[in-house]
């Protein structure tokens, strides 16, 4: 279903895309870079196997299929099908790839060549639709040639319409005429629907029923179901309906309201092939009076459809949930795609406020929804709008109804994690609640290397293995390889920092394949992850059942290229920047230090836990100085001695070393002797020999505590 928009017509990007239709296509995947299903044949086969193997860095291994696709001679209709499918981006690419720069003059004349031949350029269509009204043999040649033109044949179709003098005949005729198109033509005619002109909107309506095409139901059913449109549109949208589903419309209004809402959640959880690539996308000219293409980016045309879908079903019933849901995620998306997650309730003063005021439970779908789709900046900005509506006392509830903040702290997603954290300590809990131990934890991780997602390679052959986890170390990732399923699953579900399970398709090592996959999509703690198998290209073709058994399995073919890799798997995660992992490594730290103030507090019990993280901080300039406020608070021998030796150090500044020293003198009245022996002698030599007055005295407190034991 994710594909289907991609594959079929970046240009066209018909606003049509059923949820089912779409899903029917998602299998149809491109060819790897080692093994194809098949050898492709046709031109549009070779095109697809160039394509696909220069978006993934393969360039070389493009030529012979170039070479042949340009050999196949390839016509006008087959060139312009191509620019459909796979958009001019497509073209374009050829010039920046030096195996097949030679390609690309060439095919971008050839492709100039077709479209300046091709029924959409202007005059073309009005003739074809005149040559409608004629013979039988000439309006099946003009039928012929529309269908060429595809979408951009419906505007001049829909004014034809508008004719003076146009007889019911020849109206009938035209109508019938763009019923008999292919199915890109529905993105304009359901854009038409909109259309304050009652005969166009009915006309629309009644070629999407004869097109067929089920992903126009959505489309149709606002107009099939509301009260206050007008009778005519009412009755065409409701036969386009029942021509198409081969059933009536169900009358219940909330079957309706719901169609629609789910049609914005499939928008937009749809995910894009091309996600740098326009498609185009179209909406009614209130102006112009007609249906108008424009470009867009494929997550905006997502949004825009969403929106409109989840206003439809609002317009239906103002109070129903799941279009509320729908329509607050996906304002909230588009504004996390403007600012980043963090800055959305500064920089988008209106989407924050639109997504507080949705309350608490919506809110929470949100956050659930965004995580379980692994967009874990979108869960990020939903949660930090829930934070900033929610009580401490929400959090007070059972193992089995925790609340979304404390669930975020071990879901995917660095900044998610955070944030989450971050809400809770803000929160100042004053009561036990399930998770309370984790918030310390998950700040801990922010102390060291908190900038690279971990991915977990799991492979009984160490050497392909290998070559994956180098591959993804190439991406940033931190990859862990496993030799077996039980490992890996492991590996997998007792980390909160996994953001990426790769599975090899031979697994037989412990657990099978299907053993491995069942498992990491059963646990609550593994499921989101995006789980890949990686093998031949062909294995997926073979065992179609797995994409089916296991949903949201995506399959790839290894290789050593970090570029290649980062081809197939649809870019990098979203990982921190040097100038983020520095800020949350402070503000980490300085959390810590909120809750250790707090001893008796919930938080306080997750802290003997990051001990050694806490000590590894007290080489970090960001973090240092609120590493020792919570190492001085936790009764770890390790963690007390590593704080001697900051304290010890003399190349550390002077009030670093000061303020150390006071926090270990209170540490050590508090929880006694913990030091060595060799650490109570230097600290008692290094007294004399401190030239700093501040470190001196310091020094002094620590030497008396020692000396009261």
């Amino acid at each position: 279903m994710r594909r289907a928009k991609s594959r079929r017509g970046r240009w066209i990007a018909a606003a049509v895309l059923a949820i089912s239709a779409i899903a029917a296509t998602a299998r149809a995947q491109a060819p790897g870079p080692e093994l194809f299903a098949r050898e492709p044949r046709t031109p549009a086969e070779l095109w697809e196997a160039a394509d696909y193997l220069i978006r993934t860095g393969q360039g070389p291994k493009a030529v012979p299929y170039l070479d042949r696709f340009l050999k196949a001679e390839p016509d006008d209709a087959t060139m312009i099908a191509v620019r459909d499918r796979f958009g001019v981006g497509s073209f374009l690419r050829l010039d920046a790839e030096p195996a097949t720069k030679p390609f690309a003059r060439p095919l971008a004349d050839r492709l100039a060549a077709a479209a300046r031949r091709h029924p959409s350029r202007p005059g073309a269509i009005d003739r074809l639709i005149r040559e409608l009204l004629l013979t039988p043999a000439e309006r099946g040649y003009a039928l012929r040639r529309l269908w060429e033109a595809g979408p951009y044949a419906i505007p001049p179709m829909l004014s034809a319409l508008r004719e003076p003098g146009l007889s019911a005949g020849d109206r009938a005729l035209i109508v019938g005429a763009m019923g008999r198109l292919q199915s890109s033509a529905v993105a304009p005619l359901a854009a038409a629907l909109d259309s304050p002109e009652p005969a166009i909107a009915s006309a629309a309506a009644t070629a999407l029923g004869a097109i067929g095409q089920r992903s126009a139901v959505p489309f149709l059913t606002f107009f099939a179901a509301s009260p206050t449109v007008d009778p005519s549109v009412r009755s065409s949208a409701r036969a386009a309906i029942e021509a198409i589903t081969g059933a009536p419309l169900d009358p219940a209004p909330s079957a309706s309201v719901r169609v629609l809402a789910d049609a914005a959640w499939a928008y937009h959880r749809a995910v894009s092939e091309a996600p740098d690539e326009p498609v185009v996308l179209w909406t009614w000219d209130a102006a112009r009076k007609t249906p108008t293409p424009r470009e867009v980016t494929p997550a905006d045309w997502r949004t825009a459809l969403g929106l409109h879908f989840a206003d439809l079903a609002l317009r239906l019933d103002s109070k129903e949930t799941l279009a509320i849901a729908a329509r607050v995620s996906l304002i909230l998306d588009a504004a996390v795609r403007r600012v980043g997650p963090e800055a959305v309730a500064t920089r988008e003063p209106a989407a924050f406020t639109t997504a507080t005021a949705a309350g608490r439970p919506i809110l929470t779908s949100v956050v659930e929804t965004a995580i379980a789709d692994r967009r874990s900046d979108l869960a990020t900005a939903a949660l930090i709008a829930l934070a900033k509506i929610t009580d401490k006392s929400a959090l007070s509830g059972t193992p089995r109804h925790t609340d979304a903040l404390v669930t975020a702290l071990t879901k995917p997603g660095r900044r998610l994690q955070f944030a989450a954290a971050r809400a809770i300590v803000n929160l100042e809990p004053d009561r036990p609640f399930p998770g309370a131990g984790q918030v310390a934890e998950t700040l801990g991780r922010f102390l060291a290397d908190g900038s690279r997602p971990r991915a977990v390679v799991i492979d009984h052959n160490a050497s392909r293995g290998a070559m994956v986890a180098s591959a993804l170390n190439g991406l940033g990732y931190f990859a862990q390889l496993e030799g077996n399923g039980r490992l890996g699953f492991l590996a997998a579900a007792n980390s909160a920092d996994v953001e990426l399970v790769l599975v090899a398709y031979d697994l037989h090592q412990g657990w099978l394949l299907t053993d491995t996959l069942a498992n990491l999509k059963a646990d609550t703690r593994t499921t989101t992850l995006p789980l890949y198998v990686y093998g031949p290209y062909d294995y997926r073709y073979k065992h179609p059942n797995l994409a089916e058994d296991f949903p949201g399995l995506r399959f790839l073919v290894p290789s050593p290229e970090p570029a290649v890799m980062e081809g197939q798997l649809g870019g990098r995660r979203a990982m921190l920047t040097e100038a983020e992992r520095i800020a949350y490594a402070r503000e980490a730290a300085a959390l810590l230090a909120r809750i250790a103030a707090t001893p008796r507090g919930p938080l306080a019990s997750g802290l003997p836990t990051i001990e050694p993280a806490l000590a590894a901080a007290l080489r970090s300039p960001e973090a240092a100085g609120s590493a020792v406020a919570v190492l001085a608070t936790i009764p770890n021998p390790d963690g007390i001695r590593a704080l001697a030796d900051a304290v010890l150090d003399p190349s550390r500044p002077a009030d670093f070393r000061a303020e150390a020293a006071r926090r270990l003198a209170d540490a050590l009245r508090h929880f006694g002797p913990l030091l060595t022996r060799d650490q109570e002698s230097r600290l008692v030599a290094t007294i004399d020999a401190e030239p700093e007055t501040s470190v001196r005295k310091a020094l002094g407190e620590v030497v008396l505590a020692l000396r009261r034991r």
